[in-house]
């Protein structure tokens, strides 16, 4: 068997997405505050994030690494129809419900809350995130790559 060696341009992508992964904001800002406020339990609410926070990512990193990236083969064991659908929801929970509106809160946050203090923040809100999730939904669409992910789902 042929071992098949990554370009250096895709190691140092690969890189850079794994420091994304365990090195985010959420990484950095959150221990100290759990920390501080977790008093005397420190030690095990350092326990508990260091489960979530790092051993979890990072045996999720390993698994795909040996599916060679496939998350239809991680789930191959639970039958096509339910790996399918567990597939599916890491897509959707990963992406969809989280980290889009995530991204579409702190994108009006920055650049449009301060401009708009007079205006209920609820429809503000639902008028920022409903056109960037469907602005995201028409890329995903309109990638060719991405829908023939989604065609071999099925």
């Amino acid at each position: 068997m042929r071992k098949q060696i990554l370009p250096t341009r895709d190691v140092i992508a690969l890189g850079f997405m794994t420091l994304a992964l365990f090195l985010g904001a959420g990484n950095i800002i959150y221990p100290p505050i759990v920390g501080k406020m977790t008093g005397e339990y420190y030690l095990i609410s350092s326990i508990g994030f260091n489960i979530s926070g790092v051993l979890l990512p990072m045996l999720a990193v390993i698994v795909l690494a040996e599916k060679k990236g496939d998350p239809l083969a991680v789930c191959a064991p639970m039958g096509k129809f339910w790996g399918a659908v567990l597939a599916s929801s890491f897509y959707l929970f990963l992406g969809v419900f989280f980290a889009s509106p995530r991204t579409a809160t702190v994108s009006y946050e920055m650049g449009v809350a301060n401009f708009l203090d007079k205006l209920p923040l609820t429809s503000v809100s639902l008028a920022w995130v409903l056109p960037t999730a469907l602005a995201a939904l028409l890329l995903l669409l309109k990638d060719k790559a991405s829908n023939k992910v989604v065609v071999a789902s099925n």
